[in-house]
């Protein structure tokens, strides 16, 4: 529930909360031994802990959004702006369940990748199968089912997955 405070949640130092702790573990073992200054990251929905270590890690970031304030470019994950092939890097977290087209969303960060690109997609899987509702509920189009490797397969040529039991 929303309602719900868990004051021992999040780091006083940077405001981590722990799925951003365990994004951290997963950069550090998969994005950080391949990230060089010469490669771009578009961060998607960037979270403020992240910015610093995810621009650190590229020599090209930038940050976007459909309704952030403060980021690089205000964009619609559905249908971006950018040339095909603009960036090596996409990262995007707990942003899946909101756009209504998500099909869309997946071929858009597919078209913006460079050949040989990463696509990091963290999400909070709360079913065995997607649940689209047709509408907008409390500002998401649906509820993230297991079943969205499946999607990603389709658009992906490789695809890995990492759970936090692994860390």
């Amino acid at each position: 529930s929303p309602d719900i405070v868990r004051p021992d949640s999040k780091c006083v130092g940077c405001g981590a909360a722990e799925r951003h702790r365990m994004l951290r573990l997963v950069i550090r073992d998969v994005l950080q031994p391949w990230a060089t200054p010469q490669k771009s990251i578009l961060h998607i929905a960037p979270e403020e802990c992240l910015k610093d270590w995810l621009s650190g890690l590229f020599g090209v970031y930038h940050t976007a959004d459909l309704f952030m304030k403060g980021v690089d470019f205000q964009e619609d994950i559905q249908k971006m702006s950018f040339p095909d092939a603009s960036y090596d890097c996409v990262f995007v977290s707990r942003v899946l369940t909101i756009p209504p087209d998500l099909e869309g969303s997946l071929r858009e960060m597919r078209r913006i990748l460079k050949p040989g690109g990463m696509l990091i997609v963290a999400e909070t899987y709360s079913h065995e199968k997607t649940i689209e509702f047709g509408e907008m509920r409390n500002y998401r189009s649906r509820e993230i089912g297991i079943d969205l490797i499946e999607q990603f397969q389709r658009h992906f040529r490789k695809v890995d997955e990492f759970r936090s039991g692994a860390y």
